[in-house]
């Protein structure tokens, strides 16, 4: 079985992810600052990410949905979206695709 993290899994897209990847067979660990997911955690918390990506381990899929909406936020959203990717997916945080996913 595939694993997969998605981020800002409570709501919107993310939450739609969680619904198709599941649908598929996949694994899925939801990350989100809303309560209700398997981590509530801000994934532009560096700590925060290196910490729970060591108790998730390895996973094929990774969905970067987390971000703040709104009017006076624009710059916020892309720095914010920036920072979480670069966290996520750099090989030394311990988010790694499994070869041959």
């Amino acid at each position: 079985m595939k694993k997969g993290i998605v981020t800002g899994a409570q709501s919107g897209i993310g939450a739609a992810c969680v619904d198709r990847l599941e649908r598929e067979g996949v694994e899925v660990v939801s990350f989100d600052l809303a309560a209700g997911g398997d981590y509530q955690l801000d994934v532009s918390d560096p700590a925060a990410v290196d910490a729970t990506v060591a108790q998730v381990g390895p996973v094929h899929i990774l969905v970067n949905s987390a971000g703040i909406v709104g009017p006076e936020q624009t710059v916020l959203v892309k720095d914010r979206c920036g920072v979480a990717t670069d966290l996520l997916c750099q090989r030394e945080r311990g988010v790694q695709p499994v070869p041959g996913s």
